[in-house]
């Protein structure tokens, strides 16, 4: 699939791909992180659990990474890793 086959808004993907780069689910976390209200954060994750039909964040984060809607960080890329040769 790809990204335009995605039902999910942009700011639906940025908060999934988030939750991957933070290694987290917590509101109150990712309400930080991205300058938000623990509330939006919250209808964020409502709207992203009623579009896809799944009504758990993780089960969500898997189906958008195996849809390609959003991909794991290469952690190798990541300043201070050095990828092997």
């Amino acid at each position: 699939m790809t990204g335009s086959d995605c039902p999910l808004t942009p700011l639906q993907i940025e908060l999934l791909e988030k939750c991957v780069e933070f290694e987290s689910t917590s509101t109150a976390l990712l309400a930080e992180k991205l300058c938000l209200s623990g509330r939006t954060v919250e209808h964020r994750f409502a709207g992203i659990e009623a579009t896809l039909g799944i009504h758990d964040r993780g089960g969500a984060i898997a189906a958008v990474l195996k849809a390609g809607w959003i991909t794991l960080p290469d952690h190798d890329s990541a300043p201070g890793h050095e990828a092997e040769k």
